[in-house]
């Protein structure tokens, strides 16, 4: 029995529908982070980096503050160790001369110092008509081997001997200096150091002469 078109044409949709798949609608999955190393192995990787970092900039904060605590330190330590000398003139032996007048010398730091010396210096003296400018009068004057912390002593310049002005000239004002020299002696090194001191005179209403302290390079 023949087999009608319709039937055959039935037939075969059917075949051609069961020789169709379904669609796959499944999101594919995520690729790993790094794809040629396992996911364990890049979280250990990123932990070590971490680490590394936090250890550098530990050491670097350290590093820093260990130095700054270093330089405070040694500027702290400079300072109270450096020398200090003190010069500080007296009242005049003789009211109406103010070369008469002796000078303190002191040492006021925590190191001995050694070979003192002083020099004084004699920039300008005026006398009633007369005006001199000198650079270095009276010699030097060898005062101490050692001068220990705290201790004192007294030197007098003797202008007036050296100037060699008529004693008829009274005496009106001065610029001085005194030039200290001493050698410091830090574990084992020496140096030679020098400090200058300079005054003017000043006289006060009751006649008596005064030295004034100024700074050395006005």
């Amino acid at each position: 029995m023949c087999k009608t078109p319709k039937t055959i044409m039935n037939r075969a949709a059917k075949r051609k529908l069961k020789q169709l798949q379904p669609l796959d609608t499944t999101p594919p999955a995520p690729l790993p982070p790094n794809p040629g190393l396992p996911q364990s192995d890049n979280c250990k990787a990123g932990s070590t980096n971490s680490k590394v970092l936090y250890w550098i900039k530990d050491i670097a904060v350290w590093l820093f503050g260990t130095g700054l605590a270093l330089v405070l330190t040694f500027v702290g330590l400079f300072y109270d160790f450096s020398p200090k000398i003190a010069v500080s003139p007296y009242q005049p032996l003789e009211l109406s001369d103010a070369f008469s007048s002796p000078f303190m010398i002191a040492n006021d730091g925590y190191l001995s110092l050694r070979d003192v010396s002083a020099t004084c210096i004699l920039s300008q003296v005026d006398f009633t008509g007369l005006a001199l400018k000198q650079g270095s009068v009276g010699s030097r004057i060898d005062i101490a081997a050692e001068m220990l912390p705290g201790e004192k002593l007294t030197v007098k310049c003797r202008f007036r001997e050296n100037i060699g002005v008529a004693s008829s000239r009274t005496f009106e004002n001065a610029d001085i200096s005194l030039l200290i020299d001493y050698r410091l002696r830090l574990w084992f090194w020496t140096f030679q150091k020098q400090r200058a001191f300079r005054f003017v005179s000043a006289r006060a209403s009751d006649g008596s002469w005064h030295w004034l302290p100024q700074p050395i390079n006005k």
